[in-house]
């Protein structure tokens, strides 16, 4: 008599379970020593090649992370990385900072992330659009075209310094 159909089904199910237990713990090492890794990672990732200290604190990007979850939890499209592992929260919330803060292509930011150019895009215009509805009370346009120029002369001093 053969295989009860299906079986092989069950422990492939059954294997990808146990193998998702054990990608909890980083090699035994505590939970606070994978976060700082973690955030370490990341934080080059959004710095990309650049050998600057991180352009945000991990403080203020759990912070947009929270802002920014429920709208992109609903509209989850199952983005995954070029290796077929799905693309996180705080992935995506990486993906748009970069993609934001540098200017650079949507080739160049899904190269140094491992996903498409079209997932880029994608994750980068859902967040905006998060931004929009639950951020918009942190963003605020210069009043007075004084004020307009002491930013600007405090942001070329900053580019100059690079």
């Amino acid at each position: 008599m053969g295989p009860v159909r299906g079986t092989k089904k069950r422990r492939k199910t059954e294997k990808t379970h146990d193998n998702n237990n054990g990608s909890g713990s980083a090699s035994g090492s505590s939970e606070k020593e994978g976060l700082v890794d973690w955030w370490d990672e990341l934080s080059k990732k959004i710095n990309g090649l650049q050998k600057a200290p991180p352009m945000i604190s991990r403080k203020t990007f759990e912070y947009i992370c929270s802002l920014v979850k429920d709208d992109i939890a609903k509209k989850s499209s199952h983005f995954s990385f070029s290796n077929g592992k799905p693309v996180s929260l705080t992935d995506q919330v990486a993906v748009a900072l970069r993609r934001l803060g540098s200017g650079d292509s949507f080739v160049t930011i899904g190269d140094s992330f491992g996903l498409s150019h079209s997932t880029v895009s994608q994750v980068t215009w859902r967040f905006v659009e998060s931004m929009e509805e639950r951020g918009l009370h942190h963003l605020q346009w210069p009043s007075t075209q004084e004020e307009m120029n002491s930013i600007k002369s405090t942001n070329f001093a900053i580019m100059e310094k690079d």
